[in-house]
């Protein structure tokens, strides 16, 4: 569960410079490619051993080990300079942490050959889950390119011990390595064969390492991803996509889990509007009905409409976020299996016209299944 609400809140979130040794096809001795240059434009090299959670044309992220949870992932945000992008992280995170304690921030680095700013904070998900986390932001163009790394905490009496002293070396060969590129290169996604696919439509989903089937029609393009994540997109010039997280979960509240997600969606996009309780605290639904301030930015439009995805009794939410003169539609499906929170969530580029999606949506929710 740990590891589900650092991948998740890394999502909604919002978030050095030297000479190596490289082999013949242009990676670094003893790293591996994590990003997909087919879809962005950077070269993120982590080591060899790491494994890759995720490759695609909005995120790039690798962790230490299955007992290691140490990682780093990459976004490109929309943010014309640093001290924007960092002014309005440092709101959210404000919101989202009670225990915040940052210990350096705005340090001058140099990262991909551009000048770049770094901060280190520590934060805890509640006892027993501490994590001390450095950002890192570049930017190129009207973008950030926004490195998170994510180091550990252990307790021993009271002093914490984080794992970024273990992973020093590591995360210098990181940030050395890196480099942005001039262009994408050619690639067209990856897919998966699995028994009884549906006629014009291809699998997105290792059924190795997950348990249901995510299909998409056939013209989308699939994001390669290595981890618990499934999602694809319409085309190149049309990034209009779907993907598919699952959450661990000890209650079948749909009502309980889609507080907890607006609770998520509002400290990224408009912390200002969180609920608080006679004490200052934040309200999360567990134990009181939560009531959230309108807001200008979220825009809910559908909540908890009865829905199947293929055969398996879902919820159905829509919203909208407002950012800048652009407005994104979002259409967010809960379904439930085993001990799993599985989300659904298509994303609509801003100022589509919806209904034109109607029938790959209705092809994709209908064939959904479990393994």
């Amino acid at each position: 569960m740990k590891r589900k609400l650092i991948i998740t809140v890394l999502l909604l979130l919002c978030i050095i410079f030297c000479v190596a040794s490289c082999s013949d096809d242009g990676v670094p001795a003893g790293m591996k490619l994590a990003s997909d240059t087919s879809l962005v434009e950077y070269s993120l090299f982590v080591p060899s051993e790491w494994v890759i959670d995720s490759s695609t044309d909005r995120i790039t992220s690798a962790h230490a080990s299955k007992n290691d949870l140490t990682s780093v992932n990459l976004q490109k945000q929309a943010f014309d300079s640093l001290d924007n992008w960092w002014t309005t992280y440092k709101k959210s995170l404000s919101s989202m942490f009670k225990d915040l304690n940052i210990l350096s921030e705005n340090e001058d680095i140099v990262i991909g050959g551009l000048n770049a700013k770094k901060h280190i904070f520590t934060a805890s998900f509640g006892e027993g889950s501490y994590f001390k986390y450095e950002l890192i932001g570049v930017l190129k163009g009207n973008s950030a390119y926004v490195f998170t790394f994510t180091y550990t905490g252990v307790k021993n009496n009271d002093t914490i011990t984080y794992s970024d002293e273990k992973h020093k070396d590591n995360i210098k060969k990181i940030t050395d390595n890196f480099k942005f590129n001039d262009s994408l290169t050619e690639g067209e996604g990856v897919s998966f064969e699995v028994e009884n696919t549906p006629e014009g439509m291809k699998c997105t989903s290792d059924t190795e390492i997950v348990d249901y089937c995510l299909f998409v029609p056939n013209s989308w393009t699939i994001e390669k991803t290595g981890g618990t994540i499934s999602s694809a997109y319409v085309s190149g010039s049309d990034k209009t996509n779907i993907n598919v997280m699952q959450w661990n979960i000890n209650s079948y509240d749909f009502d309980l889990w889609w507080n907890k997600y607006k609770l998520q969606l509002f400290n990224a996009f408009d912390a200002s509007k969180i609920p608080l309780n006679d004490k200052g605290e934040v309200i999360t639904g567990e134990k009181e009905s939560v009531e959230f301030l309108k807001s200008e930015i979220l825009i809910f439009k559908e909540e908890g409409k009865d829905f199947k995805l293929g055969e398996n009794d879902a919820k159905k939410y829509t919203y909208s976020v407002k950012m800048g003169d652009n407005v994104y539609d979002y259409e967010v499906f809960f379904t439930m299996h085993r001990a799993s929170l599985y989300i659904m969530t298509f994303t609509f580029k801003s100022g589509c016209d919806m209904s034109i999606y109607q029938a790959d949506i209705d092809k994709i929710t209908s064939n959904f299944r479990f393994n």
